[in-house]
């Protein structure tokens, strides 16, 4: 649950006052948006990394960042 928990902290940053705050939130999302892609949800479910002992589950990782966005903007709104 790290993506969903960092896209929330991302933009619960981005939506407080303070340039520095919002810019350092922006970045952190960037840099998670940044991971989705080079991870290639696109390419299939699992995914193996060399010299690595487990797989990776790309698009796990992609939709619980799409989620955790989404949860936080509901929370801003109310």
């Amino acid at each position: 649950m790290l993506h969903p928990g960092v896209a929330i902290a991302a933009w619960q940053l981005i939506t407080r006052p303070g340039v520095l705050t919002r810019t350092v939130g922006a970045l952190l999302l960037a840099g998670l948006a940044l991971k989705i892609g080079f991870e290639a949800p696109w390419r299939g479910p699992l995914r193996s990394v060399p010299g690595w002992d487990i797989l990776i589950a790309p698009m796990a990782h992609a939709a619980g960042t799409v989620v955790g966005v989404l949860c936080a903007a509901l929370l801003v709104r109310r």
